[in-house]
């Protein structure tokens, strides 16, 4: 019964998307490391030098559906997936440019994609109208294909009551620094004038495998790991602790990180790890985008549910 009232009380609440107003700022910071720049294979060099052209030119949804299109065969898209992500990245690049939060925000994508290496580190901060140090808190870790804002706009729709930041690491957060996400805490927390609450890492897709060894490695930064259409290295995984927090949300049709591979992973994490979950969605590689209550209702459960327990 009571799982049934926090799960309802979840679909009630936790979705109203219209609830509570924030801000959204694009930040760069002083960091004693910096993203790498980042280097394509030779084939594609004239290709990649084209792309660097449109970045400051194009909305970023149409890079993202070029994207798209040149990464149907390594992502073995079907042409029926391709139409629906159109139409996906359509509608939810036309709520951003109507969002009153994040409508200005700049792409992060010429940072990602620098032919220089960068003096600075960036990260996007999004924080409620009234943000304090009792205000949850979670960073996330984008993956290929740079810091799209989309990331950003779902976050803050489905998280509007939290503080949230998205750090910028080249191509994909696969091999980003503590250096860089504790300079950024100690920038953002500058930032809000806030002491800031111990934050859950997310990451999705080619950022997940360096999150799982993140959170392994430096355990008390984190208060958990949610781990979206990815999973962890074998090697990752005899270093986690029966005192972490982890949910692994994977698509069963998704043909980048095969379900499969994925569950009989996810066997290892739960014998290593007491609060562990794995979820699975009827789903491709980016239900984050295309299943994004199934998704989001997951993850909210997850999070109450082990926040109420300690509190307990």
């Amino acid at each position: 019964m009571k799982r049934f009232i926090l799960t309802l009380s979840i679909i009630l609440v936790g979705f109203d998307l219209s609830a509570g107003s924030g801000h959204a700022d694009s930040i760069y910071f002083k960091t004693p490391v910096v993203p790498p720049v980042f280097k394509p294979p030779e084939m594609l060099k004239n290709q990649y030098r084209l792309f660097q052209q449109t970045l400051r030119v194009l909305p970023e949804t149409d890079i993202i559906k070029s994207a798209i299109l040149f990464g149907q065969l390594p992502f073995r898209l079907s042409n029926s997936q391709v139409k629906k992500l159109f139409q996906d990245f359509t509608e939810v690049g036309e709520k951003i440019d109507s969002d009153p939060v994040l409508k200005n925000l700049p792409s992060a994508l010429p940072y990602c994609f620098s032919k220089k290496l960068p003096k600075n580190g960036h990260y996007f901060l999004y924080y409620p109208e009234k943000a304090n140090p009792d205000t949850q808190t979670i960073i996330f870790l984008h993956g290929a294909g740079g810091n799209f804002k989309f990331y950003l706009y779902l976050m803050s729709k489905y998280f509007p009551d939290s503080i949230i930041l998205a750090p910028s690491w080249s191509m994909s957060w696969q091999t980003g620094k503590i250096a860089y996400l504790r300079a950024m805490w100690k920038n953002a927390q500058t930032h809000l004038h806030v002491k800031l609450r111990k934050p859950w890492l997310f990451a999705i897709s080619a950022g997940g495998p360096r999150a799982y060894e993140l959170y392994s490695d430096h355990p008390n930064d984190f208060a958990g790991l949610v781990a979206l259409a990815t999973a962890p290295y074998q090697g990752t995984i005899n270093d986690l602790c029966k005192n972490m927090n982890i949910l692994m949300v994977n698509g069963v049709i998704d043909k980048r990180f095969p379900v499969s591979n994925c569950l009989t992973l996810a066997k290892k994490v739960e014998s290593r790890v007491k609060n562990f979950k794995f979820y699975p969605i009827k789903a491709d590689h980016f239900f984050m985008l295309t299943h994004q209550e199934k998704c989001f209702s997951a993850i909210k459960i997850f999070i109450t549910k082990t926040e109420s327990s300690i509190k307990h």
